[in-house]
């Protein structure tokens, strides 16, 4: 992605008995579907002791039929949900605050 393409790259760490961070990017709304060029990415990184395994199921192509999030224990469940909850209002803002 070129930078005239990306309005928004949001990244914060969310931190319990483990550490999150989650980050949130987009090029904000181009008024129509994929072929306008509109496009949005959260993606998960482990910052220390983080239990988090994805999978990613496929039919018959590079697209994924299904993406399956999965962590273990108290504080990843809290921080995850903290972590989604951040990432949308990011998403639904085009990147508007970093906090």
């Amino acid at each position: 992605m070129t930078s005239a393409e990306e309005a928004f790259r949001n990244t914060k760490t969310f931190e319990s008995f483990c550490l999150l961070q989650v980050q949130a990017a987009g090029s904000g709304p181009k008024g129509g579907n994929a072929g306008n060029g509109g496009w949005a990415e959260v993606s998960f990184e482990d910052h220390g002791s983080t239990s988090i395994n994805a999978t990613v199921e496929r039919e018959h192509s590079d697209r994924a039929k299904k993406i399956t999030i999965r962590v273990e224990g108290d504080a990843e469940m809290t921080v995850l949900a903290d972590a989604l909850e951040w990432a949308a209002r990011r998403l639904r803002e085009g990147g508007a605050a970093n906090g």
